[in-house]
């Protein structure tokens, strides 16, 4: 999907679609401002997992966080909890 702001085309979504058949992927990585609904609409029918990472400042990552090692160890944890699934 190109655009966050933008909805996606049908044909956006078929070739969205066909590319999942084709790599049958156990998981896909959302960012934080994903359609769920769109999402699970696009997936119908299919079992994968999904994370959310988030891979700026935001609403996934705690304001605690100080410092670039930090972030990546977060984005890396939501990386394992999708794989993990």
């Amino acid at each position: 999907m190109q655009s966050a702001e933008v909805q996606p085309s049908m044909r956006e979504l078929l070739t969205f679609r066909n590319r999942v058949e084709q790599f049958s992927p156990s998981c896909i990585l959302l960012e934080p401002d994903s359609d769920v609904q769109l999402v699970s609409t696009a997936l119908q029918g299919q079992s994968i997992s999904r994370e959310t990472v988030d891979l700026i400042w935001g609403m996934k990552l705690r304001m605690e966080f100080r410092d670039s090692a930090e972030i990546l160890l977060g984005v890396a944890e939501s990386f394992r909890r999708c794989l993990a699934n």
